[in-house]
């Protein structure tokens, strides 16, 4: 008996909260470490913060975010994805806490201190946000749903292009020396999520009385047969962790995949900033970020649309912009996420995908 295909949208009201606990997953993540950095560092700058030192250390981030990514691939194959999803979340919520008292650090004179709590808030959330978006949840996600992995994955990173829509407006409310409102804000909600996955979140649905792709003719014998199969493969498998790091196909693949993650965090981290530097007023550069913050479902949906069919009244050289921002942002964000779910499990190796999906 072979496991047909469910409609893809009928993810099951269970499947449903694991798709909604990694979609905030992946807004924390992109709120936190991208866009916010719109507001937070212009304002620290204006409290006294050396701004240069704090746009420096996205390069660390990225660097520790790699190593970070690898220790908790080893944890998960020791653990359970979901329970370590679940400490990532929880560990964010109190790190963002400790974020939180930047301002405040620096407004009572002690900007060493401000700077090395900045630092670890900083350095921490973004590691445990991008392990628990991109490769605990996911990893999860993909158990949940094995044929509707991909309509599941798109649903959760949703969640990046809504950040880059809402974080900057929400983040500008708090701008001032209650900055670090925000940072609780945001702690309180990767607490929340962290909470419900460690108390709800199973990493198969079996184990929660629910079915996979939440068909309810689902072979589970067939399933077992392939699974088996699949083990027996990787005891002799030839990609391991070595191989995947010294295979020039696979490095192609990877750096097409982080360029665009690069380029999208680079322009959300800088667009306001940049933008009052040209002139631009605040609720114009706020618009520009809405816009820009639906680059995906627009390119998926409309293909090819140039701002001027949207915003005809719009100066001509900000439109000019948008259009570029649509491909970068948009393919950027996509391409950039999407991947890690579709081309490395389904197209390379697909038995070897977890391998792949740590590094």
């Amino acid at each position: 008996m072979e496991n047909k295909k469910t409609n893809a949208l009928n993810l099951g009201p269970k499947g449903l909260v694991i798709v909604i606990l990694g979609f905030l997953s992946c807004y924390l993540y992109s709120a936190l470490t991208s866009d916010s950095l719109n507001v937070t560092i212009p304002v620290l700058g204006e409290l006294g913060v050396n701004t240069d030192i704090l746009y420096s250390l996205s390069t660390i981030a990225t660097i520790l975010g790699i190593l970070g990514s690898i220790l908790f691939g080893k944890l998960m194959a020791m653990k359970t994805a979901s329970k370590m999803w679940a400490f990532a979340m929880i560990a964010t919520g109190i790190f963002a806490f400790i974020w939180s008292r930047t301002a405040g650090i620096q407004l009572g004179g002690k900007a060493q201190a401000a700077l090395v709590v900045y630092c670890v808030g900083y350095f921490v959330c973004y590691v445990l946000t991008l392990v628990g978006a991109m490769l605990l949840s996911y990893q999860v996600i993909g158990n949940w749903f094995p044929t509707k992995r991909g309509v599941a994955i798109g649903i959760v990173t949703a969640g990046y292009p809504l950040s880059a829509a809402t974080t900057t407006s929400l983040c500008s409310v708090f701008a001032g020396p209650g900055l670090g409102n925000f940072y609780v804000l945001l702690g309180v909600i990767a607490l929340i999520v962290g909470i419900i996955v460690l108390v709800y979140a199973k990493d198969f649905p079996e184990e929660k009385g629910a079915y996979p792709d939440n068909n309810h003719n689902y072979d589970f014998e067939a399933a077992k047969k392939k699974f088996e199969q699949s083990m027996e493969y990787l005891k002799t498998s030839k990609w391991t962790i070595k191989r995947c790091l010294t295979c020039g196909r696979m490095w192609i693949m990877w750096v097409t995949v982080g360029i665009g993650g690069f380029l999208s965090m680079g322009i959300m981290s800088n667009f306001m900033p940049k933008f009052l530097e040209q002139g631009y007023q605040q609720p114009e550069i706020l618009l520009m970020l809405l816009i820009a913050g639906g680059a995906v479902v627009f390119i998926l949906t409309r293909g090819s649309i140039g701002v001027q069919e949207l915003l005809p009244n719009m100066r001509e050289d900000v439109s000019r912009l948008l259009d570029v921002d649509y491909s970068v942002l948009g393919f950027g964000r996509y391409s950039g996420i999407r991947p890690q779910s579709d081309e490395h499990s389904d197209i390379i190796i697909k038995n070897d995908s977890a391998r792949v999906n740590l590094i």
